[in-house]
């Protein structure tokens, strides 16, 4: 074998180990966001509403900025999300984010002194802050989820479950949720009647009380995170949705970071929901010609894409997008269109009358 071959099955190995790593460390996260989220709750300090269990998670966040990165402003919350998502491994939404700020900055700011202030275009700007609330918890929580890890290993080999699909408590318990929820809902179950996975999983855990309440704990956790989600019925509602050029534009990552996410999610849930999606023909003409538009005019816009936010140019400067990419993005797109489940209607005659 050639030493090039053996160099690129050591970055493959390499990259394989470090990918490895990088999700369990992100379930890790995850299960001790749970851990913490179901202490919160069961604390009952937190009682106004189903976000304020989040508000520690945001003041976490927010401390984390100031301690270790040193930010005191930003010109969107979207950069605090990011914080949140990459310490806690949730995903929270922007209008959820922003309802949450809005009661944190009545909160913390006084007629005195403002602490905490978060502007209408979403920016923000954030004093000293310092929240060191639930460190002990969470350090906690990190050496119960390692062991919780450990012994599900075990749990996964007495029940001769494969060890690559079922390898993360988090994950069996995300995936069996509702038939886990019947058993710890029922404790007079008779559940060594019943052989399914989830039965077998609460037998095997239940007669150790420590361990058994660290699980409903993780269970609680996951449910508590549906708050910041949309689940909704697989109810076919019979709605199709036309779209226009500027959703067209944020959804393909073309104005804020901001409004593609919130379009990404708002496809998603309709997609649930069972709405289809379409685009008129003329509309696909329209962003094509607004693509085409500023692809010609690329190297003009030298002050545009620094100024507006919004406008295409800055996208392809955050994007490091060139004139070229934007003729591409342009002549692919309906195939992208048609990629994320939004048909053409070719023949708009009739609906221009």
């Amino acid at each position: 074998m050639s030493i090039i071959a053996n160099v690129l099955i050591l970055i493959i190995i390499f990259g394989a180990r470090k990918l490895n790593l990088f999700m369990e460390n992100l379930i890790t996260k995850k299960a001790v966001t749970y851990s913490l989220l179901a202490h919160i709750k069961n604390s009952g300090v937190l009682s106004e509403g189903p976000l304020d269990v989040f508000m520690p998670l945001v003041k976490k966040g927010l401390h984390f900025m100031n301690t270790n990165k040193k930010q005191y402003k930003g010109a969107n919350i979207s950069e605090i999300k990011a914080v949140i998502e990459e310490q806690y491994a949730i995903d929270m939404p922007l209008p959820v984010l922003r309802r949450i700020l809005e009661k944190l900055a009545k909160e913390l700011n006084t007629d005195k002194e403002t602490i905490f202030e978060l502007y209408n275009d979403n920016g923000f700007w954030i004093k000293d802050y310092v929240f060191e609330d639930y460190d002990e918890q969470i350090e906690k929580s990190k050496k119960e989820v390692q062991s919780l890890q450990n012994l599900f290993k075990e749990f996964c080999k007495i029940s001769n479950l494969d060890p690559e699909q079922n390898n993360c408590i988090v994950k069996f318990i995300e995936k069996n949720k509702t038939s886990i929820s019947s058993y710890l809902a029922n404790s007079k179950k008779a559940n060594g009647e019943d052989y399914s996975i989830a039965a077998q999983f609460i037998d095997y855990f239940k007669n150790l009380p420590s361990v058994y309440s660290q699980i409903k704990s993780l269970y609680l956790g996951s449910i508590i995170t549906c708050y910041l989600e949309y689940e909704p019925s697989n109810a076919k509602m019979g709605v199709t949705l036309l779209l226009d050029t500027n959703f067209i534009v944020s959804l393909l990552d073309l104005n804020t970071p901001e409004s593609t996410h919130t379009c990404q999610k708002l496809l998603e849930v309709c997609t649930k929901l069972g709405y289809k999606f379409q685009v008129l023909n003329d509309t696909l003409e329209e962003t094509k010609g607004l693509l085409n538009f500023k692809s010609g005019n690329f190297d003009k816009a030298i002050i545009t894409k620094y100024v507006n936010r919004e406008d295409i140019y800055n996208a392809c400067e955050r994007r490091k997008l060139s004139a070229v990419d934007l003729d591409r993005i342009a002549d692919n797109l309906e195939d992208t269109l048609n990629g994320l489940g939004i048909t053409n209607i070719p023949h708009t005659e009739k609906l221009r009358t």
